[in-house]
């Protein structure tokens, strides 16, 4: 039945690209039709699962601006009609915005160059925009690299669901081993995590490359699963340069990139990747190069040394609720209890005779404090906004001033104790993500400092919009 549907709902889609529209017809009893203008498409991304890249078809997934969710998903074209509309769709969006800029621009009376294409500038290891050409690939050292460092935890979860499961089903005897000893699950569920989790990265990163095309950059990736996605250069709001703790002490780190209007695939595959995993000094160069985030190199300034007092008290806090825990289930272990006339008997676990184990990283909490203090902190550029966070794996937001949606001051009851603040900056990328932390964050600076930081913000955010608006000397020459 299944099948059937399948079959019926493939035979009454239906699909036409037009000079200005994406027009789409689906439904088996009741009919949608949809048209997508081609200037408000945002990214158009082609995934390939190991059967699809076997009979030669892809899936293609469309989103719009504004969009929190695929506007538009074909399921399933040729590979070579996936490639043609992703193309013809961006030469369309280019001819739109070309025209769009001729014709601001005639209004003010300045003249343009051809093409609106934002590029990157080719001395800085960029091409210019025009035609597809290679900006960055993962060699296999640079691959084997990132499996080894980066901490991948997907596989935790299928993983532990495997291991119970696992146990049901095993024999006897095996099933009853694991039952007395749990901790040896508890390794089974190590081992194979530590084991899984670079294999995954390696898979989601395998034959990696970025290329330059025109106004938007490209990239491809994926062992089984294969993986074309866009990243449009005029709409990027925000840059995340990240390296967790071994890739920092070997002078490697990664670049991610949150585009307005991409918020439902941040939440569910992560910001999309423009380099996985390279030198330190090469990832900063290159996002310089990107139009709109030339950055200087800026001083971070940390927020005060009594923060530290607050990290320190939530962690022993967390210590000592870990702890009060193990004792109550060492309490409860044994004893039974009767629920709807069925007796209900918790088993004895071994792991709960050591339940003051957390209590021996009570020594280790001012030191975890300090590095957290040590690696917070945001810089205040002529235009742009850095905030950095994370001791493991830590974070650099570059925000450039005109791409701020709004600037937010909050104060926590546990903040105002110690006079601290925290200034939250939004762009248009963050959307859902700014309720996870996914925005620029000065945490625990000041409270008088947050408030002076939140007006500086504000003040150049309103003189960036005023210099974007004017014309520059160039243009006026041209007059």
């Amino acid at each position: 039945m299944y099948t059937l549907l399948e079959i019926l709902r493939h035979l009454r889609f239906e699909y036409a690209l037009t000079s200005d529209t994406l027009d789409v017809a689906s439904g088996i009893v009741s009919r949608r039709e949809r048209n997508v203008p081609v200037r408000r498409v945002q990214t158009l991304d082609i995934s390939q699962g190991p059967l699809a890249r076997l009979v030669g078809v892809a899936a293609i997934d469309l989103e719009t601006a504004g969009g929190g969710e695929t506007e538009v998903s074909l399921k399933y074209v040729a590979d070579a009609e996936a490639r043609r509309l992703q193309n013809e769709i961006q030469r369309l969006k280019q001819e739109s915005d070309s025209n769009t800029g001729k014709l601001s621009a005639d209004s003010a009376g300045i003249q343009t160059t051809e093409s609106g294409a934002q590029s990157i500038d080719a001395s800085e290891g960029g091409t210019s925009g025009g035609s597809e050409g290679v900006l960055f690939d993962l060699p296999l050292r640079d691959l084997l690299l990132v499996s080894a460092v980066r901490l991948n935890l997907r596989p935790l979860l299928p993983i532990t669901l495997g291991v119970i499961a696992g146990t049901e089903l095993l024999s006897g005897t095996l099933a009853a081993v694991i039952g007395r000893n749990p901790g040896l699950a508890v390794l089974v569920v190590v081992v194979g995590t530590v084991v899984a989790g670079p294999v995954a990265t390696f898979a989601r990163y395998y034959d990696f490359q970025l290329t330059d095309a025109g106004d938007e950059l490209r990239y491809e990736r994926g062992l089984l699963q294969r993986y074309s996605g866009s990243i449009p250069l005029g709409k990027i709001q925000t840059l995340l340069i990240h390296e967790n703790v071994l890739e920092r002490r070997f002078g490697y780190a990664g670049l991610d990139t949150i585009t307005a209007g991409y918020a439902a695939q941040e939440v569910t595959q992560g910001t999309p990747s423009a380099i996985p995993l390279t030198d330190r000094e090469s990832v900063f160069r290159f996002a310089r190069s990107i139009e709109g985030f030339d950055f200087e190199d800026l001083t971070f300034t940390r927020p005060p040394k009594r923060a530290r007092r607050r990290y320190a008290g939530r962690y022993v806090l967390f210590i000592l609720f870990l702890t009060g825990a193990l004792i109550a289930l060492e309490t409860l272990a044994g004893a039974g209890t009767t629920i709807a006339g069925i007796e209900m008997v918790m088993p004895e676990l071994s792991v709960l005779d050591y339940w003051y184990a957390p209590l021996f990283l009570v020594p280790l909490v001012p030191v975890i404090a300090h590095l957290k203090w040590r690696n917070r902190g945001y810089a205040i550029g002529d235009d742009h906004v850095l905030t950095r966070n994370g001791f493991w794996n830590r974070g650099i937001e570059i925000v450039p001033y005109y791409r701020i949606q709004t600037v937010i001051h909050r104060r926590s009851i546990f903040q105002r104790r110690l006079g601290l603040a925290t200034v939250v900056v939004d762009s248009a990328g963050s959307g859902p993500l700014s309720l996870l932390g996914g925005s620029a964050r000065a945490i625990d600076i000041d409270a008088e400092e947050a408030t002076e930081l939140r007006e500086t913000i504000h003040q150049r955010f309103g003189a960036s919009l005023t210099a974007r608006r004017q014309p520059s000397k160039a243009q006026m020459d041209t007059l």
